[in-house]
């Protein structure tokens, strides 16, 4: 599946010039990762959510697609989970 949506989430939506990345991972260690992981971890129930029988897996199929496809150095996706090279780990399901 590849994402097609020429639009990215911010204040207005404007459009993305071709070429460009569309996701940035995220520094290991930097502030940035630092408070989303605290934010996330601590308001893991408010933040997580999903309206029942909302099927989100074609939503996150798109992003992972994308993400591996902007930044196939930091991750790789098979379809099952996603692989980050730098912290080698895994998400699976």
């Amino acid at each position: 599946m590849d994402f097609q949506v020429p639009f990215r989430m911010v204040p207005g939506l404007t459009k993305i010039p071709a070429g460009q990345r569309w996701l940035t991972p995220s520094s290991p260690g930097s502030r940035h990762q630092r408070e989303k992981l605290a934010v996330l971890s601590r308001f893991y129930a408010q933040a997580l959510l999903c309206d029942p029988g909302f099927d989100a897996q074609p939503a996150l199929d798109a992003v992972l697609n994308r993400v591996c496809k902007d930044h196939p150095d930091h991750f790789g996706w098979d379809g099952q989970g996603l692989i980050c090279h730098q912290q080698g780990v895994a998400v699976r399901g």
